[in-house]
């Protein structure tokens, strides 16, 4: 297998594709691009009709895309057709879309069209791409139109698709295209509804006993002190709309429990924020002794053991005040320099 200057010889070896793939991202490493090149070529001189060597072709077109882009589009017209796939168009695509540069993944999305090899993935990144780039006028017809490529996929409606990706869909495009797409058009009520588009699929997932995805359950704690389970839009709450505000953060604290949402601080930093502009001192205490700090170890929750040292000053509920301090110093956090 190795030459007289210690190289690999892989022309005369039949080489499964993870090796060979293996053998082309450690040229790649190292700098060596050629022999990366050289390998693929060289340990697919021999296949059947019946090998795949897609992750081989996938790496070496990773190794020319930290060259030059240009270079590994052409080895990508030279590349045999059936080591083509959806993945391989995902790769550059990607690429392009860390690197920025936009206007390409649309070229790459239409020979994956043309190819037959267009995927979820891929039609999301080039959601994005599209929200990114210059195109002035028509966004959002060109979006229902990868929608619609994409869901036709995999056999279903184009709304179907879009309410079952949503939240995907949002990470990709952001929330003005994805609220369009949901058809959420009003500006001034596009909040609310998806508040109650996250509300239905929590309690859904409740109904049906399985793990509310991190998305929705973000979403409510986030703005649930702004809308109530009713959906009215007010400059303040009323004390009805509050105390349903509160009530479905709790709610959704729950699904977090299961789901193991509530060990992450991002969420437990919001939901002690929104409980504590709601006026609900002790809802946030309570949330913070029974599910942040319950185990008495170290904590890295750090912003809402602040904010329920500052809860329980309010109430003046001085033993859980203690009680999370003791969590907060055991934890590294210096106390004094809180205004407690």
């Amino acid at each position: 297998m190795f030459q007289s200057n210690d190289e690999i010889d892989v022309k005369s070896l039949r080489l499964s594709d993870p090796l060979l793939a293996t053998i082309i991202k450690a040229n790649g490493k190292l700098g060596e691009i050629e022999k990366a090149r050289s390998a693929y070529y060289d340990g697919t001189l021999h296949l059947d009709d019946s090998a795949l060597m897609t992750q081989s072709a996938n790496n070496t077109l990773e190794v020319l895309l930290d060259i030059d882009i240009n270079e590994c589009m052409a080895f990508l017209d030279t590349m045999n057709v059936k080591f083509v796939n959806p993945s391989t168009f995902v790769v550059i695509a990607k690429r392009y879309a860390q690197n920025g540069i936009w206007p390409e993944i649309g070229e790459v999305y239409n020979r994956a069209k043309k190819g037959g090899a267009v995927s979820e993935e891929l039609g999301l990144i080039t959601m994005q791409a599209v929200c990114e780039s210059e195109l002035l006028n028509g966004k959002i017809i060109v979006l229902r139109k990868i929608v619609e490529d994409v869901s036709h996929l995999v056999g279903m409606k184009s709304n179907d698709w879009i309410h079952a990706k949503y939240w995907g869909i949002k990470r990709y495009v952001g929330f003005h295209y994805a609220r369009l797409l949901m058809r959420w058009n009003d500006p001034k009520t596009s909040q609310k509804e998806e508040l109650l588009f996250a509300i239905n699929e929590m309690r859904q997932c409740a109904r049906e006993g399985i793990a509310t995805k991190n998305a929705p359950l973000e979403c409510i704690v986030r703005i649930a002190q702004v809308y109530g389970t009713e959906g009215m839009i007010e400059d303040a709450l009323s004390e009805k709309q509050r105390r349903s505000a509160v009530n479905l953060i709790l709610e959704a604290c729950v699904e977090a429990n299961r789901s193991g949402l509530i060990k992450k601080h991002t969420f437990t930093t919001e939901v002690v924020r929104s409980l504590r502009a709601l006026k609900a001192n002790k809802e946030c205490i309570q949330l913070v002794v029974r599910n942040v700090i319950s185990t008495g170890r170290k904590c890295r929750h750090r912003i809402a053991m602040e904010e329920a040292m500052y809860a329980a000053l309010e109430e003046r509920d001085y033993e859980s005040l203690k009680l999370i301090t003791e969590v907060f110093e055991r934890s590294g956090y210096d106390s004094r320099r809180l205004s407690i």
